[in-house]
């Protein structure tokens, strides 16, 4: 609501394998504009170009449920070059948007704490290219699957030493 309010033509797409009808009724039980809600179900090799098409990045988690844990869409989401807003408290999520500055992290769910964060964004979205490039090797540098890769063989090799 508070992002419709503040940027009038805005439009949110939702991506999910939800049930498509569980999001409809909360959209009108918030009092959203259903014709600013553009829900997806796509087939995994679509979104990518969903994603890159995308102004921003959105997602809140509940850091009780994920506790250290990393979001995949953090990680898709920078690889495309789009910065993000996301909640504090999961995993090193936090830090990483920060020291990297690849998005804005919201540590209030209030009124007041969606317009700062909002503002923090239309601010950092001003930096244009310079942004996209700094999501991209953020991207590269801590979420790839080569670096998680080489990262996993290197403790089980220690763990096989240990073992042997």
């Amino acid at each position: 609501k508070v992002a419709f309010e503040i940027l009038p033509g805005s439009k949110f797409m939702i991506i999910t394998q939800d049930d498509r009808r569980r999001i409809e009724s909360a959209v009108l039980r918030k009092g959203l504009n259903p014709d600013r809600i553009i829900l997806k179900k796509p087939a995994f090799c679509e979104i990518p170009p969903l994603i890159s098409s995308s102004g921003a990045g959105l997602f809140f988690i509940n850091p009780y449920k994920k506790f250290g844990s990393s979001p995949i869409k953090l990680g898709e989401f920078l690889s495309c070059g789009i910065p993000v807003i996301i909640n504090g408290g999961v995993g090193d999520t936090e830090e990483l948007v920060n020291l990297n500055r690849v998005g804005v992290v919201l540590n209030r769910f209030d009124r007041a704490g969606y317009e700062e964060a909002l503002f923090k964004f239309l601010e950092l979205m001003k930096e244009g290219k310079d942004l996209y490039r700094r999501c991209r090797i953020t991207a590269r540098q801590y979420l790839s699957l080569e670096l998680g890769t080489e990262k996993y063989r290197n403790v089980y090799e220690r763990v096989s030493r240990c073992i042997a």
